[in-house]
């Protein structure tokens, strides 16, 4: 596992289409926004956890990505804050 320290607004990339950047760090907890081609899954963990435990027990899932945003809305979450 390669571990890198980034500060607020820093990135990462993962090969030529993937970006992560680290949006805010309060506590011990870092947003990050994932910038990727829409064929590849970005999924939480503990959701994909979800979806295989469900699959195991025999419920049929689907997981289907969310719309993706516009720069235009990360620049609103950075200056606003998040919605909801």
């Amino acid at each position: 596992m390669l571990v890198l320290s980034r500060k607020s607004m820093e990135c990462i990339r993962i090969g030529d289409n993937v970006v992560v950047t680290v949006l805010e760090i309060r506590g011990n907890k870092a947003r990050i926004g994932i910038d990727a081609p829409e064929d590849i899954y970005v999924l939480r963990s503990e959701l994909l956890n979800r979806v295989s435990s469900a699959s195991e027990n025999g419920f049929r899932a689907t997981v289907r990505p969310t719309e993706p945003c516009d720069s235009r809305s990360i620049e609103a979450m950075e200056t606003d804050g998040p919605s909801g």
